[in-house]
């Protein structure tokens, strides 16, 4: 059997947010249109800080 379409080796993913530094704590504002969810993850960030770290560090 083959497939139609190849399986990709990356997948991209946007997420809209910005980080904003309050009272020396970074905070993640998200765009008006976004629904916030119950519950705070305080893991987000630093996962997001991880991976673009990790991703720099591959580019060089």
């Amino acid at each position: 059997m083959t497939r139609a379409t190849p399986i990709p080796k990356a997948v991209t993913i946007h997420v809209p947010f910005r980080v904003v530094t309050r009272g020396g704590r970074k905070e993640m504002m998200m765009p008006d249109c976004a629904v916030p969810s119950g519950r705070t993850d305080s893991m987000v960030l630093p996962l997001f800080h991880r991976t673009l770290r990790r991703l720099r560090f591959e580019l060089r």
